[in-house]
């Protein structure tokens, strides 16, 4: 079902038909307006004054001849409304792409927790455009408006909200293969418990994730900078190899740990990169050693050398695991901490 016939929704509409989608329901209530054709697919200047499902149903026919494509001219009013029309199409997944009425998020989310349906949402402000959540019924992931929660009824009473074609055309595609993931249950899926925000005019992008979901907010940045903690702790390793400082190895061991519960939101990922980290550090350690003769100086038999080796991997082994949860622990006491910081900024505001 595509919910809302806009700029969003038409485009969508094309994608999944002309993917080979089988059965689509198209729903919206309003009429085909000069306005519209700067960013709604397959509407032209005949069209003007007709519904829209209908024309986008003509069309779509016309494309996609095996399609069943289903025209639904309501307006979705409350609740129940919403209910009753999932009922009524009994669909496997849902593109919420309409902008209004402002309570259609949590709404969305009732409804598709008590039938159990999967939705993908989208829309469009100003020049960025907003993709995200996909919601899970199964899963019971975040919903839209779990991530965005209002605690009062809200209405738009001036202004209008600009969109573009280009911005059309980019979220309606990653919608659209979204969409083809959930139905061919493909995964990853990409924005399970997670809202993405991208401007194609500045070219600026951000991300909400929900909280306690174990995504990474910005997994690529982190990945670089922890990869370049090694790089510095490894230098400290060098360094202590030409002076002879052996302090300078725990330095950057205690480098890796603060750096990955710095770079880190999720404990979780702060363990394991840690963890990945100290390991290839010791390992470092080790090969050093053993370059300069260091480590088997004192050993005088194979079967020693055996048991030294073991000893040693056991040794690293348990300083890799020690590492790795103190990362965790300093990561969630970060999180704790900064939540308490803007919980009493909060109050502090409020009292003034």
């Amino acid at each position: 079902m595509i919910l809302g016939c806009g700029g969003i929704g038409t485009h969508v509409a094309w994608n999944l038909a002309a993917m080979g989608v089988g059965t689509l329901y198209l729903v919206d209530f309003d009429i085909v307006e000069l306005t519209n054709l700067n960013r709604q697919l397959l509407f032209d200047t005949e069209d003007l004054g007709e519904l829209k499902v209908e024309v986008l149903k003509r069309k779509l026919s016309t494309i996609a001849p095996t399609a069943m494509v289903h025209a639904v001219n309501r307006k979705i009013t409350d609740e129940p409304c919403l209910e009753n029309l999932c009922r009524e199409c009994g669909c496997d997944l849902i593109v919420k792409s309409a902008d209004s009425p402002e309570a259609l998020p949590r709404w969305m989310d009732n409804v598709c927790d008590r039938l159990e349906i999967d939705y993908i949402n989208g829309s469009m402000t100003n020049t960025c455009f907003v993709v995200g959540p996909t919601y899970l019924s199964k899963e019971k992931s975040a919903g839209y408006s779990q991530m965005f929660p209002q605690n009062e009824e809200y209405t738009i009473v001036s202004g209008i909200r600009p969109s573009l074609s280009c911005q059309a055309s980019q979220v309606s595609a990653l919608i659209s293969s979204e969409a083809c993931r959930v139905l061919l249950k493909v995964s990853p899926l990409r924005y399970v418990n997670k809202v993405s925000f991208e401007d194609p005019i500045s070219m600026r992008k951000m991300e909400i994730v929900a909280d306690g979901s174990g995504i990474e907010p910005d997994e690529e940045r982190s990945t670089g900078l922890n990869r370049n903690l090694l790089m510095l702790a490894v230098f400290f390793l060098l360094v202590s190899q030409l002076t002879g400082t052996d302090a300078l190895i725990w330095i950057g061991s205690i480098i890796l740990i603060a750096g990955g519960a710095t770079v880190y939101s999720v404990p979780a990922n702060a363990a394991g990169g840690v963890m990945v980290n100290v390991s290839l550090y010791f390992a470092a350690v080790f090969l050093t050693n053993m370059i300069n003769n260091r480590f088997f100086s004192a050993v005088s038999d194979i079967g020693t050398s055996v048991a030294s080796i073991f000893v040693m991997f056991i040794l690293y082994s348990l300083i890799i695991l020690i590492f790795s949860i103190l990362a965790y622990i300093l990561t969630l006491s970060r999180k704790k901490f900064k939540y308490l910081l803007e919980k009493n900024k909060g109050k502090r505001q409020w009292a003034a």
